[in-house]
């Protein structure tokens, strides 16, 4: 399992044809509380931040290689951070669902999974920030020195980004977040799921609306409305 799978990722790194599919239609907690507290709706092994005893806890099912999702995380996150789990109002829950090309979606979740665990967070925002950059080096056949560098940027040297990727115990933990995605009902990312139940949500007034009967939420202007669109989802 192991050679087999570390030879798979190191063939598609080195730049095997790649189709950018669309996404959207077809670990101990915590980044934020280092000690150890879930809240009722996490899961063991859950990379997760915010106060776990908020009366909100929203999981998100999502792909480092999903056009939606990165615009999500560049354009409605910073805020929905800010005003909901920076305040202790929302438990966030990030968990892996891999997107084509699923190769380096898994090489990415790969990476954020062997660096430290307070880098978590850090490292999936960067592979947002940075996934044109790293569809177009996967087209040029340099995908192994973009995620080289993605490593290094968590911490990781190049012989420890070769030792990430055959980690099975990583990656077989990945593979449990996965079949639990599609035990719950989840088919596309992203993927919201609000207190248990997955709600039709994306803008920042989708979740202002879907917390209501939990939480008090802000009242926005126009100006703060974020302009991110759902796509095709």
């Amino acid at each position: 399992m192991t050679d087999s799978f570390k030879t798979f990722l190191i063939a598609a790194l080195m730049g095997s044809a790649l189709s950018l599919a669309a996404c959207g239609g077809d670990k101990t907690a915590s980044a934020g509380n280092g000690n150890g507290e879930r809240s009722q709706y996490e899961l063991a092994g859950d990379h997760a931040i915010g106060n776990p005893d908020a009366k909100v806890t929203v999981v998100e099912y999502a792909s480092v290689t999903c056009s939606h999702c990165a615009t999500w995380h560049k354009t409605v996150w910073p805020q929905f951070r800010k005003d909901y789990v920076d305040t202790g109002k929302v438990r966030f829950i990030y968990r892996e669902f891999p997107t084509s090309p699923v190769k380096l979606a898994e090489t990415g979740f790969m990476i954020a999974r062997c660096a430290d665990e307070d880098k978590y967070f850090a490292n999936i925002g960067l592979q947002y920030e940075r996934q044109a950059a790293l569809f177009e080096a996967a087209g040029n056949g340099e995908a192994k020195k973009a995620y080289t560098e993605l490593a290094r940027a968590a911490g990781l040297s190049e012989d420890e980004f070769e030792q990430c990727l055959a980690n099975e115990d990583e990656y077989e933990a990945m593979q449990t977040v996965i079949k639990g995605g599609f035990e719950r009902g989840v088919s596309a990312t992203p993927t919201f799921i609000i207190n248990g139940d997955i709600a039709k949500v994306y803008m920042l007034e989708d979740f202002d609306e879907a917390f209501k009967p939990f939480i008090d939420v802000p009242q926005r202007d126009a100006a703060e409305d974020t302009s991110a669109s759902d796509g095709d989802r």
